[in-house]
């Protein structure tokens, strides 16, 4: 483990090579050097990886708090480990969802000890599922994440009175949201909103400047069989010069 590595000072190339099968970039090589500073954590973090399932989805054992800069460099630390394999087989590779679920609870952690305005640079990261997984914010002070770059499947999932950003494309919205604001910069899949509006999604705002995701969600929405469990969500265009039109209210 990471832990080891460092005691037997064999350095950063040891680290690489071992945790990362394919030829690693020398940029990618430099950022991998920051693991060293995150080693307890990442230690704690490969080992929920390699045994990852679907079963683990329960990440509360993660107790470190982080201060929201801290989350994002811890991110782009793990670069050189995308390539981990878990002993279960999954569609996507197991680090975008592990990841993903770590990172939330990392976030979620963050915030309940004060934190919030939290940013995740994903424009060199895999595409990370299950990103604000549970996250539970307050209504007076919604838990606030901005990602700028793409973001995986799941989005949001069971989370409440939070705002999340994507400035770049978003593979699906997860389910069981309520209370929260999508603002998606980017397209959106068409595929994911079949499922997205088929399990209870509660007075919430999708924002987007994007014409495509609008029509998406608009035509989506519109035929879904489950339109009666849109209460309270609502549908916003923003214009060039940044005002808001509502396009539907589900109130």
């Amino acid at each position: 483990m990471i832990v080891d590595i460092i005691q037997k000072k064999k350095g950063i190339d040891d680290l690489v090579k071992r945790y990362s099968p394919k030829k690693v970039e020398e940029e990618k090589r430099i950022i991998a050097a920051d693991a060293l500073d995150y080693a307890p954590l990442f230690e704690k973090y490969l080992q929920y990886v390699e045994t990852f399932c679907p079963r683990s989805l329960d990440v509360e054992f993660i107790d470190e708090i982080l201060s929201p800069d801290d989350i994002n460099l811890f991110l782009q630390a793990s670069i050189p480990f995308e390539d981990l394999q878990s002993s279960f087989p999954f569609e996507d590779k197991a680090y975008c969802i592990a990841m993903g679920l770590f990172l939330s609870r990392l976030i979620q952690n963050s915030y309940q000890a004060g934190h919030n305005n939290f940013y995740l640079n994903t424009k060199n990261i895999l595409p990370l599922s299950e990103l604000g997984m549970c996250f539970q914010g307050e209504e007076e002070n919604p838990l606030k994440l901005t990602i700028d770059g793409d973001t995986g499947k799941n989005l949001g999932s069971r989370a409440t009175n939070s705002m999340m950003t994507v400035h770049g494309n978003t593979i699906s919205l997860g389910d069981f949201i309520s209370h929260c604001t999508f603002i998606l910069h980017g397209k959106l899949e068409k595929h994911s909103l079949v499922e997205l509006f088929g399990k209870p999604i509660t007075d919430c705002i999708f924002k987007t400047p994007n014409q495509e995701t609008l029509q998406t969600l608009l035509k989506i929405i519109h035929k879904h069989k489950y339109r009666d469990t849109l209460s309270g969500n609502k549908i916003i265009s923003i214009q060039e010069d940044g005002s808001e039109e509502m396009i539907k209210d589900y109130s």
